[in-house]
């Protein structure tokens, strides 16, 4: 069996893959990639707009290409998805199936075996949503410590959105659920995966553009054909 594969400093001989790979470091809650670029982000819990009224689907959407042009560097939304450890569920429902009377008991058993087949064949999924930020230059860690609490408390004035900076340890389960998504239902992010250099090179930093502008027909658009 291969031995897990992690990421430590390049040597000179290192194979290809390795030799390309554009994750230089994570530190002070940013990820640091080879052409000079550095990352922030905020991971975002979405809301179901399925459940909103058109008037309050029109709201949110305005509001978020509100935040999206406020913003004056450049922003890209991910999207992972992850298996759902549906554990603690299937135990608070075989305690709610004890409980209940025979009527409702009926009704919960076949939801309880569909779960579990769920659950066996690896088949529950969650997805997570991020949207990161890049800056370069030597101040573009201040800057995104300055920016993303602003931009995560925008996000958050939204009810039923949550906004979570990211830290260190968030990149680095992002890193792994991306690299290694079949080990997330069995395994944790390992101690220390991975060993990031902590020498940056030294690099031109790269141009950044201003973002175009988004508007709220092209959130509905893009929400239409997705």
């Amino acid at each position: 069996m291969n031995a897990p594969w992690t990421l430590g400093r390049k040597p000179s001989g290192a194979p290809a893959t390795q030799a390309w790979f554009p994750i230089q470091a994570i530190r002070d809650g940013c990820l640091f990639r080879d052409d000079g670029a550095v990352i922030g982000g905020v991971s975002l819990s979405p809301l179901n707009l399925a459940l909103k009224s058109p008037r309050e689907t029109r709201a949110i959407l305005t509001a978020v290409y509100a935040i999206f042009n406020s913003v004056r560097t450049p922003w890209q939304i991910l999207s992972l998805y992850r298996p759902l450890d549906l554990a603690q569920y299937l135990e608070s429902l075989q305690d709610q199936l004890h409980r209940v009377n025979p009527h409702r008991a009926a009704l919960l058993r076949p939801y309880l075996e569909w779960v579990v087949a769920q659950q066996a064949g690896e088949q529950a999924t969650e997805r997570r949503y991020y949207c990161l930020f890049t800056r370069t230059g030597p101040d573009a860690v201040a800057l995104h410590h300055e920016t993303l609490p602003q931009v995560a408390q925008e996000w958050n004035r939204m009810r039923g959105m949550r906004a979570v900076i990211l830290d260190d340890a968030a990149w680095q389960s992002l890193l792994f659920g991306f690299f290694h998504p079949t080990k997330l239902q069995a395994e944790t992010v390992p101690d220390g995966w991975p060993q990031w250099t902590e020498t940056l090179p030294e690099v031109t930093p790269m141009p950044v553009a201003r973002p175009e502008e988004v508007t709220p027909d092209v959130l509905v658009d893009a929400m239409a054909s997705s």
